[in-house]
């Protein structure tokens, strides 16, 4: 359930135009990530939890010390369900799909591209799913 105070989407340049009515995610978030995969015929497989951190701020800024993750990034939302992370300095857009907020629970998804990762491994195959399952810190 997506619950909220509702605000205009807002782009990365600070355009303000509502596009998509966005709860507030602001704050800082603790809890874990998941790295999970599905095996052909096989439902999705999920490893151990690790420890995961995020701040998001109202302007539509946000910072995260993990390794997989964009440090700074700024994000927009782009759906009810759905935000855009563009990391600051340039990289690749992530997509969070599947947020869910609830109370001080925020729970999303991302295929985040790990290019280190496994060098051997196709482009495609380093395409890396992630869970993210963290609690409203303050």
């Amino acid at each position: 359930m997506i619950s909220g105070t509702a605000a205009p989407a807002r782009a990365a340049d600070g355009d303000t135009t509502p596009s998509v009515a966005a709860p507030d995610i602001s704050g800082h978030w603790i809890g874990s990530k998941l790295q999970c995969r599905k095996e052909e015929g096989k439902t999705v497989r999920c490893g151990k939890p690790a420890a995961f951190d995020i701040t998001f701020l109202p302007e539509g800024r946000g910072t995260t010390p993990d390794a997989d993750f964009p440090k700074e990034f700024t994000y927009r939302w782009t759906s009810p369900a759905e935000l855009t992370v563009t990391p600051v300095g340039g990289g690749e857009e992530l997509n969070l799909f599947q947020v869910e907020i609830e109370d001080r629970m925020l729970t999303f998804q991302a295929y985040i591209y790990l290019p280190l990762r496994d060098p051997g491994l196709p482009a495609e195959a380093r395409y890396i799913h992630f869970i993210f399952d963290v609690n409203r810190d303050r």
